[in-house]
């Protein structure tokens, strides 16, 4: 009598098909060796295992235990594999090789006849198309959520964001850290320093403290276009339907800071390049080479002849014509002390506010915590010794965090003094400056420079 070892395997996402159940498939294959008077020599289940590859711990140990059986029974071929080479791998290298037989119980075929293993080879074609096919359509899907605006990244939102309902949604703790990472590499922290500094704030994110993050974090935060709401598919960005975190101004130029430092060319030829935004349509302004001269253009009126893009109609500037304008504005702006101090109380107050707000927030989340810890201690429900570590570790947090409301002023931002000294030098060393020179100045004095046609509003920053 032969001795049978039973196959059986199902994936996850079989789980519920008729017919692919491990109990439905288990009993049809019991069933078949009684009819053949085969022995069962064991039942091999992989359950919630995928047949795309043959790393499955049941199907180890039948491959250990082929010198004790004759015959290898599966409900279905697919069972085995869905990979062509791994089926023929399994049937020619494994099966056949230690004299055991292969027999597919619904498509009644055996490896013992000649007819059988030619059917192997022309199923498991079959199989392999099939989950081919498969990954295909799952790609297209995805490519198609991505067009539409829905994040399709792995099952780990990035910092800044919760995935709730299937929609990134802003974590306001988590994103008000996102700005301080943008904020001080614009300041030429490095990577690690930055991270020691969030550390030290006693900030926290979803994945834990960053003293435990990896050293490549702040660089994929940096990097990361999800931040300026665009979501990332096969190396294709789309409008995402998400809100955006950090401005593209920043980001561009923290992404161009990032470059410089890994040695790659980063110089301009335009003072404006990366500063200009369209107040008609949001746009960044671009340039373009004319026969004689060359020329600031929004991106929405260069890019207007695509079918996909609504034409701008802001005007087009000469270079020298722009820059010209947009420094004799900066002349003025930066002679008048109230427009400073203004724009600078401003500037101190949302910090401030924004800040404080969010850092409230996290201490009354670690309030909720702490008692819902006391709870379980009242009550029994952990050991002492955890509870107390917990709560130490959330009390240090807060601490921290309490000490950030005041301090953040004091360590970050420049006084009102130093920012107008700074100001009312540019008048004294602008014209000394060589254009690379002029050009960092610009990058680290203007927030961003509006057009609106012949309208030019520059915001400075303070």
């Amino acid at each position: 009598m032969k001795k049978v070892a039973i196959y059986i395997r199902v994936s996850t996402q079989e789980q519920a098909k008729e017919g692919y159940s491990i109990e439905a498939q288990k009993e049809a294959l019991i069933n078949f060796c009684k009819a053949k008077q085969w022995n069962i020599y064991n039942i091999y289940i992989d359950g919630g295992y995928s047949g795309s590859n043959i790393n499955r711990p049941a199907l180890d140990k039948l491959l250990n235990e082929l010198d004790k059986i004759d015959v290898v029974l599966v409900y279905k071929l697919d069972r085995l594999s869905r990979s062509q080479k791994d089926t023929l791998y399994l049937i020619e290298e494994k099966f056949i090789k230690n004299n055991v037989d292969f027999v597919s119980m619904t498509e009644s075929f055996d490896t013992g006849t000649p007819i059988g293993m030619m059917m192997v080879g022309i199923l498991s074609t079959f199989a392999q198309f099939e989950r081919e096919n498969i990954k295909e359509r799952i790609t297209t899907g995805r490519i198609e959520r991505a067009k539409e605006g829905h994040w399709v990244g792995t099952g780990r939102p990035p910092i800044g964001y919760d995935y709730i309902d299937g929609q990134l949604i802003v974590n306001k703790y988590e994103a008000m850290q996102v700005k301080e990472i943008f904020d001080m590499y614009l300041k030429g922290y490095g990577q690690i320093k930055i991270r020691n500094i969030l550390h030290n704030k006693g900030y926290t994110t979803k994945y834990g403290s960053w003293l435990n993050s990896s050293e490549h974090t702040i660089y994929r935060i940096i990097t990361n276009p999800v931040y300026i709401g665009k979501v990332a598919f096969n190396g294709e960005y789309y409008e995402g339907n998400h809100q955006a975190i950090i401005d593209e101004e920043s980001f561009n130029k923290a992404n161009m800071l990032i470059d410089k430092r890994k040695g790659k060319s980063t110089k301009r030829k335009h003072l404006l390049t990366g500063l200009l935004i369209c107040k008609k349509c949001n746009k960044r302004y671009t340039t373009d080479k004319g026969n004689k001269y060359s020329y600031y253009i929004c991106h929405n009126r260069k890019r207007g002849y695509k079918a996909d893009v609504k034409k701008c109609f802001n005007k087009i500037w000469r270079v020298e014509e722009l820059e010209k304008r947009v420094v004799n504005i900066i002349k003025e702006k930066t002679k008048d002390e109230e427009s400073i101090r203004e724009a600078y109380n401003k500037k101190i107050k949302n910090k401030t506010s924004n800040n404080n707000e969010v850092i409230d927030k996290r201490i009354k989340e670690i309030d909720n915590q702490i008692n819902k810890l006391m709870d379980l201690y009242q009550f029994d429900k952990l050991p002492t010794n955890i509870i107390s570590e917990r709560i130490e570790k959330l009390y240090n947090e807060k601490k921290t965090l309490e000490s950030q409301k005041v301090d953040t002023l004091e360590n970050d931002f420049p006084t009102f003094e130093e920012v107008y000294k700074y100001m009312k030098n540019f008048n004294k060393i602008w014209d000394g400056l060589d254009r690379e020179r002029k050009i960092a100045v610009l990058d680290d004095m203007i927030e961003a420079i509006y057009v609106d046609d012949d309208d030019i509003d520059v915001e400075l920053r303070v």
